[in-house]
Parts: structure tokens; sequence; C-alpha cells
């Protein structure tokens, strides 16, 4: 029996945040890995300095901003790591690290510093009170093909490195990242961490996953647009791969296939609020959920996803919305609609939930 967690960026915003996210852990029994996000917005300020570093503007200070920030933080836990962190982020200062590096390799290579610098900060607060938490540069493990932005893992050659590991240990590590066959870093396709946790459940026959993030779990729809929302207990892993390819950002397209393999759980909770979340195993239960994504610059894709044979199909295919039919499958609907009525669509379509659930 062994458990991964990750936690989100969302979730990793100072150092409170960091000591209830160490209390959870600590008080985890057959845990084996801690994958864990850059801080909260780091990702996006780092791409902004990759920019800079492309059209030869000075770069410098954002790096040098996200460096004190990180310093803050493990003050504030009482750590020293001024110098490690310093030696991160001068890896990336140092413009001979890059050359001979595509764009796109260098994009990664920025990207990694993120994922490093969070899980120094986390590895080194729990470690200081318990030997057995220890830092684990993931590229040391986790190794893929050598496609830049996008990179696949070789789960076999992955799978034996984690072999060598020290199974008494808890490791704290990156998500997001890997190392090529040929040596260089490479992430998994931006937002890729919970990928990372899929990939190690994988390897290491663990019994869950769970990815701690700052909502209670996998919603009906957007809980930070609309109030009418309710939790969905428990999803298929098809479902769940429906609903992350038609726009619900709660979790990484690619998660689902390396859990649903091994018939591994998935859980989706909170780290600020008790409660179960959502399980995403093989069988679900009966749910609908609403999801939006752009299709152009004036119109957006509004798709209703549910379980087999739920009361609101039926009414969907009346389209009282008069919107337009764009796409469907055996567990969804899609309808195209301007984005300035992508809202009011939404509501109409919970408005018609109602009315079935009070039948």
């Amino acid at each position: 029996m062994s458990k991964v967690f990750k936690f989100g960026g969302s979730v990793i915003t100072d150092a409170f945040a960091v000591k209830k996210i160490a209390k959870i852990i600590e008080n985890t029994d057959d845990l084996r890995f801690v994958v864990l996000s850059a801080t909260y917005n780091t990702t996006n300020k780092l791409e902004d300095a990759y920019r800079k570093f492309l059209n030869k503007e000075d770069y410098h200070k954002v790096l040098d901003d996200l460096l004190l920030h990180h310093i803050e933080i493990s003050k504030d836990l009482n750590l020293d790591l001024k110098n490690d962190l310093r030696e991160l982020f001068n890896v990336t200062h140092d413009s001979k690290a890059l050359v001979g590096l595509t764009s796109e390799e260098v994009l990664d290579h920025f990207y990694s510093i993120g994922e490093l610098a969070s899980s120094k900060i986390l590895s080194s607060y729990l470690s200081a009170s318990d030997k057995k938490f220890s830092f684990l540069d993931v590229r040391n493990i986790l190794v893929t093909n050598t496609v830049p932005k996008a990179a696949s893992p070789l789960l076999l050659e992955t799978k034996k490195r984690i072999e060598t590991l020290d199974s008494e240990k808890v490791y704290i590590t990156q998500g997001f990242l890997g190392k090529s066959v040929d040596g260089i870093t490479r992430t998994l396709g931006r937002e890729g961490s919970d990928y990372t946790g899929a990939i190690l459940s994988w390897c290491i026959d663990a019994n869950s996953l769970t990815i701690w993030k700052d909502v209670e779990g996998i919603h009906s729809c957007d809980p930070s647009r609309f109030r009418r929302t309710s939790i969905i207990k428990k999803l298929s892993y098809k479902s769940a791969t429906t609903l992350t390819r038609l726009g619900a950002k709660v979790l990484f397209s690619r998660t689902m296939e390396p859990l649903e393999n091994k018939g591994i759980s998935l859980f989706v909770r909170s780290v600020f609020l008790k409660n179960q979340g959502t399980e995403v195993c093989h069988e679900g239960s009966e749910f609908f959920s609403v999801t939006a994504k752009d299709y152009d610059t004036t119109d957006s894709i509004v798709s209703v996803v549910f379980s087999p044979e739920h009361k609101l199909i039926s009414k969907l295919l009346e389209n009282p919305f008069k919107a337009d039919f764009f796409e469907q499958g055996p567990d969804f609907i899609s309808f195209k609609i301007n984005k300035h009525r992508e809202e009011d669509l939404i509501e109409k379509i919970l408005d018609l939930q109602d009315t079935v659930d009070c039948k």
C-alpha cells in the first residue's frame, strides 16, 4: 500500500500555506512521493522572463524578484536557504548555460526553476524535524522522449530508476519536469504536474493519487464564476478525461491514462477544507457538468458532460437555448456561442437542470 500526493501552485502561496501542506503530509501514512508545483504565479513570471530573454531585454529583474520572494518564504519558515535558492536561479542568469539549446528547450529550462525552488523549501522544512523526508530532483528518475514542452515519459525506464530509491524515504519532488534520453531538461506540458503524480503512481503501483487544490473537488461548473455548483462525488476515468478535453481546468488532460491502466484511484481534495472531495475510478456515479473553452476570438464552446442515461440529455437535445450544436458524443453535448452569451447560456443550462431535479 502506497500513496502519492500532488499539491498545486494555487495553494503554495506563502509560509503559512507551506506549514498547512506539511501538516497534511506529516499526518499521512504510507506516503511515498509528494509532487509539488511552483509557488503561486511563479510559472507565469518565468514565462515573462523567458520572453524578455528571447527579445534580448533585461530578464534578470524578474528572476531577482522571484528569488527574493522564495527567500522570504524560507525565512518565514526559519530556514536559511539563500545559497541554495541563489544557485537555482543563477543557473538561469548564466546565459552560457543556455548555449546550444533551441528556444523551446530554453523555455523548459526556465520553467524548471519554479518547481525546484518550491520543492527545496518544502523538503527542507519537513526534513528539519524528520529525516525520512528527502528532496529528489525528479529529472534523475523521470525519463522522457526528446519533445520539448510536451514530452512523454518512458515509463519502464522511469520505473527502473525508482526501484533504486530508498523505500523508507518520503521523497519531495517536482511536477511537470523530466529529463530526456539526451540529458536535456524537458516538461510534460503546461499544468502537467498532475501527470507527474500519475506517472509516479503507475511506476510504484500506488494505491491512490491525491491532488490537493484550493477547491473542494471537481464541480458541476466553475465555482469561481457560478454560485449554483455542486461537488461531483465520483467520476469514471472516461468522464474525467472528457471533462478535461472539453475545457475543465481542474485536471491535466493526460493524467487519467496511467491511472486507468492500473486501476489507481484519483482523489481531488481541498487543502483548506475537510471533505472527501471527488474520487475518479473505473465506475462513476450519476452527474452532470458544464464546461467552457475558447473556440476563436469571438466564440466559445459550451459543453455539458453527463453520466449515461442522465435525465438532462433529452432536454438538451430539444435545444431550448437556440444555440448552435457543435459536437455530440455518448457522454456530452457541445454548443457554439458568442462569448458575450456564454455566461447566459450556462445559466440557462443550470436552470434546465434545476427543473429536471425537481421532477
